[in-house]
């Protein structure tokens, strides 16, 4: 089986400050990987490595068809329809309704069809049981509806990869417990999931494999059921 996520020999560096240090990954389809570590080890350096935010020029890097080490500016939104990507701050438009915010990532992706965009959103609002929300603006949501909908925008294109970023961050435990149940299911159907966490509660409840970054380095911990 070939990995659909590949590094080797990689560095990652950011305004000349070494951030990782020749680190390697290999990730199957359908697994599901923790990376934790303390604020400001790379957790997110390296989500961004794989999305096309930091460029890297050494090692081998691929993430599914793409060579990261290759990268041009104008491949990086082909790369992108390819993966679900999920953010802390759930990064909704607040003057959009929910339905305007996931029309707005559907058009983007040179979705044209408005009855076809239409029933994609419906589609994935259900799959987060917020079909009902629908008109509502982001503001009129709590905290743990506005992080489903940003998972529902994450799966519009039907993402092999979906990149967290810590997901359950400004979440309260409860909520928190809820979104990694929707994750751990959509993981069942098939999509890879990668999170970046300090949050051990939620790896204690949900236990996949993790691995911890320190000191530029990686160290896979044994998977605690």
């Amino acid at each position: 089986m070939n990995p659909i996520v590949f590094l080797k020999n990689v560095n990652i560096s950011q305004n000349n400050t070494s951030i990782l240090s020749n680190i390697n990954l290999s990730v199957n389809k359908g697994e599901f990987i923790y990376f934790i570590g303390k604020t400001g080890v790379g957790k997110s350096s390296l989500l961004r490595i794989l999305y096309g935010d930091i460029m890297i020029k050494n090692g081998e890097a691929r993430i599914l068809d793409t060579n990261l080490t290759k990268l041009k500016d104008k491949e990086i939104p082909f790369l992108r329809r390819k993966l679900g990507v999920v953010f802390q701050d759930f990064k909704l438009l607040p003057n959009k309704t929910i339905k305007k915010n996931l029309e707005f990532v559907l058009r983007a992706t040179e979705w044209n069809d408005s009855d076809k965009i239409n029933s994609k959103i419906i589609e994935v609002l259900k799959k987060v049981n917020l079909e009902h929300v629908i008109d509502k603006y982001p503001f009129e949501l709590s905290g743990g509806e506005q992080q489903r909908v940003a998972i529902s925008r994450a799966l519009l294109n039907n993402p092999e990869i979906i990149l967290a970023d810590e997901p359950t961050g400004n979440l309260d435990p409860a909520t928190s417990a809820e979104i990694m149940s929707l994750i751990k299911e959509i993981n069942n159907t098939g999509t890879t999931i990668l999170i970046a966490t300090h949050d051990y509660d939620i790896i204690s409840k949900f236990p996949e494999k993790t691995i911890r970054i320190e000191k530029e380095r990686f160290f896979e911990l044994s998977k605690k059921t």
